[in-house]
């Protein structure tokens, strides 16, 4: 099995799309990683198209503090401090029954 491609952004990818196969494509944008601007418009499309008021939170929360879908589901609302702009994130480890945390500031 070879080696996934590195993040790159849509740009790098798009030059190196001409004469790959659809899966050697796919596999590029797999590895797609949006900057600033595009996070921003991606988040006021999902702002204003969101059937839920959860919806826009849940996705901006991913997208800011680079949280997987795992560790969404497993925040609580205890881990969200607003004074001090940190997220307490809950991680489960591949070790069978350890629990560990990171913290993840605003900046």
């Amino acid at each position: 099995m070879d080696e996934k491609p590195p993040f790159q952004t849509r740009a790098e990818i798009s030059r190196q799309l001409v004469g790959l196969r659809d899966c050697q494509q796919v596999e590029l944008w797999d590895s797609l990683y949006l900057r600033v601007e595009e996070i921003d418009l991606f988040l006021n499309e999902v702002h204003s198209l969101a059937m839920h008021e959860w919806i826009y939170p849940l996705v901006a929360t991913a997208a800011h503090a680079g949280l997987r879908r795992s560790e969404l589901i497993r925040l609580r609302k205890s881990d969200v401090d607003f004074d001090a702009m940190v997220i307490t994130v809950r991680e489960l480890k591949r070790t069978k029954g350890k629990r560990t945390t990171r913290r993840v500031p605003r900046d």
